[in-house]
């Protein structure tokens, strides 16, 4: 997941929402894998935004999960995520 946030967001701010999400119980584990910070004249951010990218590990204890119950625990993540920290999804 690449989320656009504050440069103002801390990791440690961001690490903290992404556990706290609701995600039906599925996150098993979250690690930050890319810290991108945009050139001037980008078009996509601007220049007081960072682009985070978070590596989301899900399962279940039994069973396999399905495309749906991937895509809410993501959704419901981002939900939160928008809603704490005004992230939104990179494009």
């Amino acid at each position: 997941m690449a989320l656009v946030l504050s440069q103002e967001v801390t990791h440690a701010q961001l690490m903290q929402e992404v556990w706290r999400s609701p995600s039906g119980g599925l996150l098993r584990d979250a690690t930050l894998f890319d810290l991108y910070r945009p050139k001037e004249g980008s078009a996509q951010m601007s220049l007081t935004e960072r682009s985070w990218a978070i590596r989301l590990s899900l399962s279940k204890d039994e069973g396999t999960l399905t495309e749906p119950e991937i895509e809410a625990s993501v959704a419901s993540m981002l939900a939160h995520l928008s809603a704490s920290l005004g992230a939104r999804l990179r494009a």
